[in-house]
């Protein structure tokens, strides 16, 4: 099986051979595929957008003042309001400003362009349709302070790292392992009009296996994109064609009859 992704892709005489394979072997497949693609997810994460979280979190241990948080109060190394906004993305931007004691509204948090605005006792987060979230920090219950300095910022990235990949990957599987099984049907489906106008006369069962092993190439393709700025347009356009193709040539070279070995001599 460790070659079939290959022989799935380069050669239409494999489609001989898994046409009439077991269920539980085509299952398999796509356990194998959707693994994979997982591992290809992961590495595109961890390729793309791991660097920019890096950045990030470089940029909050340079940039943020320090914050206490000590029985409910909440005060900063910065002697006044201090807005932080992130080099790239304008849109990212925090104030804090702990001597304040007014609540913060959304007229406040849109003039000031910033997503979230600290108080000495509350977090003020702006959320959907202009909703302002509310984290009261004044109930807060620490034993000890809690510093949120550039060390807690070099942590919190390392943690983030240690969790994420492994997880991007988790959830990444099963939800391929789905969304492919959701596909294999659909094309099954085409396959199975393929199937009543070149008069291929395959069940069900066999032109499912054919539409998992079919569309091969196509989650091939959707790796390689994972990898890239942009995907070609219409791209569900040419999954369909490219997929169609491969049926069509399989269930053609099916009704075919196999070649005779050579004689004797």
């Amino acid at each position: 099986m460790l070659l079939d992704p290959i022989n799935a892709i380069t050669s239409v005489n494999f489609y001989r051979r898994i046409v009439a394979q077991s269920a539980a072997r085509t299952f398999s497949y796509l356990l194998y595929v959707s693994l994979l693609f997982s591992i290809a997810s992961t590495a595109a994460l961890k390729v793309r957008v791991g660097p920019e979280i890096d950045k990030t979190f470089a940029w909050l241990a340079q940039s943020m003042p320090t914050v206490t948080l000590q029985a409910g109060k909440v005060t900063s190394s910065a002697a006044g309001p201090v807005t932080v906004r992130h080099p790239d993305i304008s849109e990212i931007a925090v104030t804090v400003d702990t001597a304040r004691v007014e609540p913060v509204n959304a007229d406040t948090l849109e003039s000031s362009k910033v997503l979230a605005y600290l108080t000495g006792s509350a977090l003020y987060v702006r959320g959907a349709q202009g909703r302002v979230e509310v984290y009261d920090l004044s109930k807060a219950v620490t034993p000890k302070p809690v510093v949120i300095d550039a060390a807690f910022y070099q942590s919190a990235a390392r943690l983030l790292s240690r969790f994420l990949y492994p997880l991007a990957f988790v959830f990444g599987f099963f939800f391929v392992m789905m969304w492919k099984t959701g596909a294999s049907l659909i094309y099954a489906l085409l396959a199975l009009m393929i199937n009543a106008m070149a008069e291929g006369g395959q069940p069900f069962n066999c032109l499912f296996n054919l539409a998992v092993y079919a569309q091969t190439l196509v989650i091939a393709l959707q790796a390689v994109f994972l990898f890239t700025p942009v995907s070609p347009p219409a791209f569900p356009v040419i999954a369909l064609i490219s997929t169609g193709v491969y049926l069509w040539l399989a269930l053609k070279r099916l009704k075919q009859s196999p070649a005779a070995p050579p004689a004797a001599a």
